[in-house]
Formats: C-alpha cells, sequence, structure tokens
C-alpha cells in the first residue's frame, strides 16, 4: 500500500486557488446585481461593502468605514434591535438565514427602506462562524407604494359618498362601507360582482367598449341606475377616472320628471 503524502505548500496553493476563485465569482456577481453586496470575515472582524450598498443611501463609495458600527449607526431606531437579534439569531445557528426588512439613513437624513439578507458561508469545526455574506435590496419604492394604498384605502373607507374601485374586466375590487350600506349587500359580496349585476341597464357585453371609450376620454361623468339587494333602485351620478382599477366615485341625485 502506497500512501501519497502531498507537500504543505501544494495544499496551501490549492486552498489559495479556491479563495481566488470564491473571490471572482463575488466579484461578478457584485458587477451584474442592482443590489447591494456586504461581506463579512468574522474572524478578522473587517467588513466589505459594495458600491451599490453605499449608492442606495446617496452615499459616495466608500464615504464611511464599511465596519459592523457604520451599518448599526444607519438603522432606524426602531429596527435596529429587531435587526441586531435576527444577525445573532443566525449567527448561533438558529435561524436558517438572516433575513428582515429595515430603514436606514441615507446620506441627507431621510429613512429608505431595504430588504436586508444574509447567511453565513463559512463556520469552522466547532461550528463558529467565519464569514457571512449578504445582500441589500431597495423596497422603498414599494413601501411608499403600500403606505399611500393604507392611506387611500382608509379615506375612502371614510368617504360620505360611494366609492367603487373597478378592474377592466368589469368586476368590483374595492369599495367602502358607503357602497355597500346604500346597496345593502357586504363587501364580500360586492368583490364577487360585476358592474352589470347592480346595473339593471347595462349589459355585460356593453362594458369592453365602455372601458375603452372612458380610457381615451380619460375621465367621464355618467348617470346609471344601481339595484339594490332587496331589488329596488336608485339612481346615482358616477365618475369613472383613467386608472387600473379605476375608481368610480357615485353620488346619489334625484330626478324630476315632468309629465
Amino acid at each position: 500500500m502506497v500512501n501519497r503524502i502531498q507537500p504543505a505548500g501544494d495544499a496551501a496553493d490549492a486552498a489559495a486557488g479556491v479563495r481566488r476563485r470564491s473571490e471572482e465569482r463575488l466579484r461578478l456577481v457584485i458587477e451584474a446585481t442592482s443590489d447591494g453586496i456586504w461581506d463579512w470575515n468574522l474572524q478578522a472582524g473587517e467588513m466589505f461593502f459594495s458600491d451599490r450598498w453605499y449608492t442606495m443611501l446617496d452615499y459616495a463609495p466608500g464615504e464611511f468605514p464599511a465596519t459592523y458600527a457604520s451599518w448599526r449607526e444607519r438603522l432606524h431606531p426602531d429596527d435596529r434591535a429587531p435587526a441586531e437579534a435576527a444577525v445573532q439569531a443566525h449567527l448561533e445557528g438558529s435561524l436558517p438565514e438572516y433575513s428582515i426588512e429595515c430603514r436606514m439613513q441615507a446620506k441627507r437624513g431621510d429613512w429608505r427602506w431595504v430588504n436586508a439578507r444574509g447567511k453565513v458561508i463559512e463556520r469552522d469545526a466547532a461550528g463558529r462562524p467565519l464569514r457571512m455574506v449578504g445582500t441589500h435590496v431597495d423596497i422603498d419604492a414599494r413601501k411608499r407604494t403600500e403606505k399611500a394604498l393604507r392611506l387611500a384605502q382608509l379615506s375612502i373607507s371614510r368617504a360620505s359618498d360611494a366609492v367603487f374601485w373597478i378592474a377592466p374586466n368589469g368586476y368590483f375590487v374595492e369599495v367602502n362601507e358607503q357602497a355597500c350600506s346604500s346597496l345593502g349587500f357586504t363587501r364580500d359580496e360586492l368583490l364577487s360582482m360585476a358592474v352589470w349585476e347592480i346595473d339593471p341597464d347595462f349589459a355585460a357585453e356593453r362594458w369592453p367598449p365602455h372601458w375603452e371609450l372612458t380610457r381615451q376620454l380619460g375621465k367621464r361623468r355618467i348617470e346609471t341606475r344601481h339595484r339594490r339587494r332587496d331589488g329596488t333602485g336608485r339612481d346615482d351620478l358616477s365618475r369613472r377616472g383613467d386608472c387600473q382599477p379605476c375608481r368610480v366615485r357615485g353620488r346619489r341625485i334625484r330626478l324630476r320628471v315632468r309629465a
């Protein structure tokens, strides 16, 4: 039996080659992504932030040191404890990965939402973490849109007029409390219905050209007769705006018929 003994130098060269290939892969990822990349060498206490990590917060690349303290200082006070707890839980092995949505302070002092994710990619023989890498994904626009929608829904729900949000196919996607009470339907019932189910004078086949005309004009005012849940009717003046789903605001009017 012949045992092959590999010289220590060869083993070191092989390890160095693995590291070089790993660093090259990381460089290619950094160049190809719009996300901020961070790399944390826990053994040496060193961190790396990609250029995008900085510019996502309007800083120049390398404007401040890439350190744990720099990251922590820029976390929103309300998000700091949860973010650090998530990092620690992952380092200890109780979480499979680090993932949290948090606010970070940009250069001008405003707060930006990011989705911070990371994972330990190297541990020693005892299971202690040696290296952790991760990303910052810019989700600020999404968060602002969600907030605007919540505020819009709140204002609509409290409006004195009946408000209907209608999809291009003619079905309701949102209604407010006044719409429900004026017609006698529950919100769930209305959200399963289409325009022609509450307007006895509006056939389903008329909806596509009606929607297209509204889209072309941008805004229309129409008179429509709505049918309540009990079968009785009511007359409304509605405005339809160009949006998808588009919002229809209804105000009740009285029609006088001269003999």
